[in-house]
C-alpha cells in the first residue's frame, strides 16, 4: 500500500469517527467491518487443528476459518507432523490426549525441533493445563466458548516471544526425545 493511500485512509477514518451524525453511523460500522476484514486478510494466519474428536475438530475449524484464518486439520500426531513439515503454520491447536502413541505435547515438541517459532494452543477436557513452552503456548479447557478459543488464538499469534528463549537446552533435549519417538512410530507404521 502506498504512503499517500495510507495517509488518505487515516484522514478518512479520522473524519468519519470524529463526526457523530446519525447518517455516518452506518458508514462507521461498514468501514470498521471492511478494515477488520482487510487486516485479517493481510495477516491470514495458517493454523493446524490437531484433534481426534471429529465434532470438536469441526467446531474449531469452522470458528477459525470463519474468522479469516487458513485452517488445516489432522486426527493424529503423525499426520499433523507430516502436514507441519509440508506447510508453513503459525499455530497448532492441539488436543493433549490423542490416539496412536503420540500425544499433543509430544507432537508439538517434535514439530518445534524443526520449527521453533510454532505457537501452540493446547485443549483438553481431562488433563490439567499443559504447556511445552510457557512463552509460546496457551491452554483452554474443554468445553470452551468459541469466542474464548478465538481470543486465545489471536493472543498467541500476536504475542512476542524472545529469540534466546527458543534455544533453551532442556527444551531442545525434550524435543530431541520427541523426534526419536516419532521416528520409532513411523517405522512401526511402515511395517
Amino acid at each position: 500500500m502506498s504512503r499517500d493511500y495510507q495517509v488518505f485512509l487515516a484522514n478518512f477514518i479520522k473524519i468519519i469517527f470524529l463526526k457523530r451524525r446519525p447518517i455516518l453511523r452506518l458508514v462507521q460500522s461498514t468501514l470498521l467491518q471492511l478494515v477488520s476484514r482487510w487486516v485479517v486478510q493481510q495477516l491470514s494466519p495458517r493454523v493446524l487443528v490437531l484433534e481426534d474428536d471429529e465434532q470438536v475438530r469441526s467446531v474449531v475449524t469452522e470458528t477459525l476459518s470463519g474468522n479469516g484464518m487458513r485452517v488445516d486439520t489432522a486426527g493424529d500426531g503423525l499426520t499433523a507432523l507430516e502436514k507441519i513439515d509440508a506447510g508453513d503454520f503459525d499455530l497448532i491447536v492441539a488436543d493433549v490426549r490423542l490416539p496412536g502413541g503420540l500425544d499433543g505435547l509430544d507432537t508439538v515438541r517434535c514439530a518445534r525441533a524443526h520449527h521453533p517459532g510454532l505457537r501452540s494452543l493446547f485443549i483438553s477436557g481431562k488433563v490439567m493445563p499443559t504447556l511445552e513452552d510457557p512463552e509460546s503456548d496457551a491452554f483452554v479447557v474443554k468445553p470452551f466458548h468459541c469466542k474464548e478459543l478465538l481470543g486465545c488464538v489471536w493472543e498467541l499469534l500476536l504475542r512476542k516471544v524472545p529469540q534466546q528463549h527458543r534455544r533453551d537446552t532442556r527444551r531442545m533435549a525434550e524435543r530431541a526425545v520427541a523426534v526419536a519417538k516419532v521416528e520409532c512410530l513411523r517405522r512401526k507404521r511402515s511395517l
